[in-house]
C-alpha cells in the first residue's frame, strides 16, 4: 500500500534474509510506529467523516450543512492535490492532511463509500451480519435473566405514508418530503405505487420510472435500491416491490427526507400533500430536469402542492401502526386543514401522528360508496398495518344518504379489517352556512342531513361489530351533542371557515380535548423482569426490573473543553484544562483539573487533537498522572504540520482519599501550539469498572 517503509515481519525478524541472526533496530522500530500512530489517525479521520465528496467543489458545495470542527473527505477529485482530509474551521473547509493512501483512487473512493453509506444496501453482508448479531446478543441477554425478548413486528417506523390522489400534465418530478422516525430505526424499506385515488382507485397512465434515496441527517443522503437495481419501473396500477433495506440508525422521533425523481411521460402521479412550510420540496418539469434524488438540490415549484413520496415506510417496530381511512377532513388541500409542525395534516393524523407510523388513505370529496366500490389497493396496505382508524361519511350524508345506509356502509369497511383493530370517530357537523363567519351559534344555519348525522354517530357510538373502540371527536367541536353549530371559541373565535372543516383554532380546541387518545391504541404486554440502568432507576423508570447494585454507586466523569486551548508552549509540559465537566461522584479541581473519585477501579481514557503550531518530525507525549507521578504515557512523532491525534487508555486503581487524575501534553519544536475545544476530538472520561 505504499504507507510503511518496512513491515513488521521484516523489522522484528530474528534472522535476515540469508538465515543469519540479526540485531533488532532501534531506529527501525522507532519509525515504523510512528507511521502505524499515522496510520491508525488517518484511518480515524476516515471513521469520523460526517460527508464524503468526490471533488473538493462539491464538498465546498455543502459547506453550509456543517459544524465548525466536522470531517470531510475529498476521494476522487482529478487535481490530486485537492484529494484527503479536511476540517471546517472558521466556516470553511481546511485540508489537514492526504488520504492515507491517495495513490490508489480505487481503495480511496472504497474506504469513502464505506464510511458514508454506513453499510447501506442488502448487499453488505457484513452490516446485515452485525445487525442480525446485535439481534441475537439483545435476545440471549433477555433470556439469561428469565426474561421473554420483546417482540418486533414487521410495521411503519415512519410518519406520512402518502396515498397518491390524482396525476398532472408534467412527465418529471423531483419531490423532497419530510417525515418522523416512529421508532428506533435501523433498518428500513419502502414501498412506492403507481395508483391512485381519486373517486376510486385508478392505475397511473403508464409505466413510471423510479429512483429514490433517504436523507439522514440532512445533507447526507443513502440511495435506495431495488434487488441492487438504482431504479425501478412501476407499471399502471401496481406498486413495486419493497426497496431493499438501507441500514440507517435514525431514533425515535426524529426528522428524515424521502427524496424520489419520478419519469411518467403519460403524465406524473401525484400526493396532493406537499408542506412547503414544513420543508416538503418538488419541482415539475417535462424533460428539462436532471435526477436530484441521489443529489442536488430541489426548487420548490410554485405555490402548487403536489409532490410524491412513500407509501409505507417499513421496519422492526414495537409500537402499533395506522391505517387512515377518510375523506377532505382527514386530507384534502393545504388551505382546508391544518398541518402540524411535523406536518400530520387532518384530524386523525394531527392526533395520533407524534406517536405511531401511519399511512393516510384520506380523500378530499369521497365517500364510502366510493371505497367500497374500488378498495383492492388500499385493503391490501393492511399487510403493514395493526389498526385502522375510520372517520368517514359526511360526503355520503350530505349528498342524501341515509344515517342507516351510511353506518351499512361503514360496517361494509370495517369488515375489510377483520384481522386488525379497528377503531371509529363520530363526525363533527356539516354546516356550510352562516350570516357571521361562524363566529355565533345563532348566525349558522343547520343542514337538512344533521339528522342523519345523528343517527350515524349514535350508531359508532354504540360500537359496531368487529371494532375495537370509538373516539368521541363530534363533542369536541359541537355546540352541544347533535346540535348541528359547531362550537365558538372564546372571544366570538371561529373554528371553521366554511363549515365543513376545522381551521387552526379547531383544531387546537380538538386539541385541547384530546379525545382521539393514542393511550388507547397502545396495547400494554405483560410486564416482565429486565435490567435497568441508573438513569433509569434515577428517574423512577425501573419499576418490575433489576437494578445491579454495582450500577448504583458506579462513578464517572466525562470532560471537554468550551474552546481551543491556545498558547500551549513548545518542549514543556502543560496541563489540559476541561471547562464542560460531567460527573457522578467525587469532586473536581477546576484549578488544576484534576478529578478525585471514589476509591475504585476505573478505565480511564483521554485523547487530545492538536490543530495548529505542529512541525515536522517532532515528539509529541501525552500523560495522565496520579499524585505518585506519570501512570499513563503515549508518545508519537509528527508528520509534516498535518493535524493530528493522541490518546491514552488504561485502567487504575484510586484510593478514594488523595488519588486524582490529570491530563499532560508535551511537544517539541519551536512555537505555540494548539488544542481543540471540539469535544469529538478533545476529551476525558473515566468510569468505574
Amino acid at each position: 500500500m505504499g504507507i510503511f517503509t518496512k513491515l513488521a515481519q521484516q523489522i522484528f525478524a530474528s534472522v535476515d534474509e540469508t538465515g543469519n541472526p540479526r540485531t533488532i533496530s532501534e531506529q527501525e522500530v522507532g519509525v515504523w510506529g510512528t507511521e502505524v500512530e499515522a496510520s491508525l489517525n488517518n484511518l480515524g479521520q476516515l471513521l469520523s467523516a460526517s460527508v464524503v465528496r468526490g471533488t473538493k467543489a462539491e464538498l465546498d458545495a455543502v459547506v453550509s450543512d456543517y459544524e465548525d470542527g466536522d470531517i470531510g473527505l475529498v476521494v476522487l477529485d482529478p487535481n490530486t492535490s485537492l484529494q484527503g482530509v479536511y476540517e471546517k474551521a472558521a466556516g470553511i473547509w481546511v485540508k489537514r492532511s492526504g488520504l492515507p493512501d491517495a495513490a490508489s483512487a480505487q481503495a480511496a473512493q472504497a474506504a469513502a463509500e464505506d464510511a458514508a453509506d454506513d453499510a447501506q444496501g442488502s448487499a453488505d453482508a457484513a452490516a446485515i451480519s452485525e445487525y442480525n448479531a446485535a439481534q441475537s446478543a439483545a435476545d440471549a441477554a433477555a433470556s439469561a435473566i428469565g426474561a421473554s425478548p420483546p417482540v418486533a413486528l414487521t410495521g411503519l417506523v415512519g410518519s406520512r405514508g402518502m396515498m397518491p390522489t390524482g396525476f398532472q400534465a408534467f412527465t418529471q418530478m423531483n419531490s423532497r418530503t419530510r417525515h418522523f422516525a416512529r421508532d428506533n430505526i435501523n433498518r428500513v424499506q419502502f414501498l412506492f405505487g403507481n395508483w391512485y385515488f381519486s373517486t376510486g382507485e385508478s392505475p397511473g397512465l403508464g409505466n413510471m420510472t423510479l429512483t429514490a434515496a433517504i436523507e439522514y441527517p440532512k445533507g447526507r443522503i443513502i440511495p435506495l435500491q431495488w434487488s441492487t437495481n438504482p431504479s425501478v419501473v412501476i407499471g399502471p396500477g401496481d406498486n413495486a416491490p419493497l426497496t431493499d433495506p438501507a441500514f440507517v440508525s435514525i431514533p425515535d422521533g426524529a426528522e428524515f427526507w424521502v427524496r424520489t425523481f419520478m419519469t411518467l411521460a403519460e403524465g406524473c402521479t401525484v400526493c396532493e400533500v406537499k408542506d412547503s412550510v414544513g420543508g416538503d420540496l418538488a419541482e415539475y418539469g417535462s424533460g428539462e430536469l436532471t435526477d436530484k434524488s441521489a443529489s442536488g438540490t430541489i426548487t420548490n415549484s410554485a405555490s402548487q402542492y403536489y409532490c410524491y413520496g412513500p407509501l409505507a415506510i417499513v421496519g422492526e417496530t414495537h409500537k402499533p401502526s395506522i391505517l387512515i381511512l377518510g375523506d377532505s377532513r382527514n386530507h384534502a388541500a393545504p388551505s382546508a386543514v391544518h398541518l402540524d409542525a411535523q406536518s400530520n395534516r387532518g384530524n386523525i393524523a394531527h392526533a395520533i401522528g407524534g406517536q405511531f407510523g401511519y399511512i393516510n388513505c384520506a380523500k378530499g370529496g369521497s365517500t364510502m360508496a366510493q371505497l367500497i366500490a374500488s378498495h383492492t389497493r388500499i385493503v391490501a396496505l393492511k399487510t403493514y398495518c395493526t389498526d385502522v382508524v375510520i372517520q368517514h361519511g359526511i360526503n355520503d350524508i350530505s349528498a342524501g344518504a341515509s344515517g342507516a345506509t351510511a353506518l351499512s356502509s361503514v360496517d361494509s369497511i370495517i369488515g375489510y379489517f377483520s384481522d386488525k383493530n379497528v377503531w371509529t370517530a363520530t363526525i363533527e357537523p356539516y354546516t356550510p352556512v352562516s350570516s357571521d363567519g361562524w363566529t355565533t351559534g345563532g348566525g349558522q344555519t343547520v343542514d337538512a342531513s344533521n339528522p342523519q348525522r345523528v343517527i350515524y354517530n349514535d350508531g359508532l357510538r354504540a360500537i359496531r361489530s368487529g371494532v375495537k373502540g370509538n373516539f368521541e371527536f363530534a363533542d369536541d367541536v359541537e355546540s352541544i351533542r347533535d346540535s348541528g353549530i359547531w362550537k365558538v371559541a372564546d372571544s366570538g373565535v371561529a373554528i371553521t371557515s366554511d363549515g365543513v372543516h376545522l381551521n387552526d383554532n379547531g383544531h387546537q380546541l380538538a386539541d385541547n380535548h384530546g379525545s382521539i387518545d393514542p393511550r388507547r391504541i397502545y396495547r400494554y404486554p405483560e410486564p416482565v423482569a429486565r435490567w435497568s440502568t441508573r438513569d433509569q432507576w434515577e428517574k423512577g423508570e425501573s419499576a418490575l426490573s433489576w437494578l445491579s447494585p454495582n450500577a448504583i454507586n458506579r462513578s464517572r466523569l466525562f470532560a471537554s473543553k468550551s474552546a481551543d486551548q491556545t498558547g500551549i508552549a513548545a518542549a514543556s509540559s502543560v496541563t489540559i484544562s476541561w471547562q464542560n465537566i460531567d460527573m457522578r461522584g467525587g469532586y473536581f479541581d477546576t484549578t488544576n483539573n484534576r478529578w478525585y473519585p471514589p476509591k475504585g477501579k476505573y478505565r480511564v481514557h483521554s485523547q487530545i487533537m492538536v490543530t495548529a503550531g505542529i512541525e515536522d518530525n517532532q515528539i509529541a507525549i501525552m500523560r495522565a498522572r496520579q499524585p505518585s507521578g506519570i501512570v499513563i504515557q503515549t508518545g508519537m512523532r509528527t508528520k509534516n504540520t498535518s493535524a493530528f491525534s493522541i490518546s491514552v487508555d488504561k485502567v487504575l486503581e484510586f484510593n478514594g482519599v488523595g488519588d486524582y487524575i490529570v491530563v499532560d501534553l508535551n511537544i517539541t519544536g519551536t512555537g505555540d501550539k494548539t488544542v481543540s475545544g471540539n469535544a469529538a476530538h478533545t476529551y476525558l472520561e473515566v468510569y468505574a469498572v
